[in-house]
């Protein structure tokens, strides 16, 4: 449960850090 929720929020982290990046080339 824990290696599961970590797991989802890396996930989250990464879309979050991608968006950030398209927003910020804009």
């Amino acid at each position: 449960m824990c290696n599961s929720s970590s797991r989802s929020m890396t996930f989250a982290l990464t879309l979050l850090a991608a968006l950030l990046a398209i927003l910020a080339s804009l």
